[in-house]
């Protein structure tokens, strides 16, 4: 059985993620302070962070695992786009895929890869054991 995550991750220098939720009047899922300590411990963090996520069981397609994360945004595309392009902001949108016996087809509608690139985000797929 598969266990696939898709995140959308904003992150800052300068810019808090208090500050990035008053800007999308939308609270994250997690969100870390620049320089705070994380739990369970990793690396401080070196930029403030801002995430949604969407995790799924089993057998998913791909895309609609993508989709369901940018759904969530659905309205402030511009506004998020606005802060990538200034420079304020980093977009990243990633899909985690863990425990995978089965062939996945890699497979994105272009609506999904259009929003992505209209966000100005960088898009990532990791594979995890």
């Amino acid at each position: 059985m598969s266990r696939i995550t898709s995140f959308l991750s904003i992150t800052s220098n300068d810019l808090s993620a208090a500050e990035i939720s008053r800007l999308l009047a939308m609270e994250p899922d997690d969100a870390v302070s620049k320089g705070s300590l994380r739990n369970p411990p990793r690396v401080t963090p070196r930029r403030h962070g801002w995430y949604l996520e969407c995790r799924f069981e089993g057998e998913v397609d791909l895309d609609f695992a993508v989709a369901s994360v940018l759904k969530r945004i659905e309205g402030l595309a511009s506004t998020i786009s606005s802060l990538s392009q200034q420079g304020a902001v980093e977009v990243s949108v990633k899909l985690a895929i863990a425990e995978s016996n089965e062939v996945l087809p890699m497979f994105f509608e272009s609506g999904t890869i259009k929003t992505i690139g209209d966000l100005g985000a960088t898009f990532d797929i990791e594979y995890f054991e």
